[in-house]
């Protein structure tokens, strides 16, 4: 029997996120956030790289926030 990516699919993908937001946020707060490393070559974790395209004043205020922040 195949998988199909219907079998991984979150069906609730705004409920996970909150559920993930809301376990870590406390640490986040507090500064005692953990982050796991980066993975190496044949780590089995890679993690998900998201590209989104923005224009028009989020890209302004992105843009001066990372020129403000090296």
């Amino acid at each position: 029997m195949s998988q199909t990516a219907d079998t991984y699919r979150t069906p609730d993908l705004a409920a996970k996120f909150r559920t993930m937001w809301g376990s870590a946020e406390p640490s986040l707060a507090e500064g005692t956030y953990h982050a796991d490393s980066v993975p190496r070559h044949g780590d089995p974790r890679w993690g998900l790289s998201l590209v989104v395209p923005i224009d028009g004043n989020t890209a302004v205020r992105t843009m001066w926030q990372v020129h403000a922040n090296p």
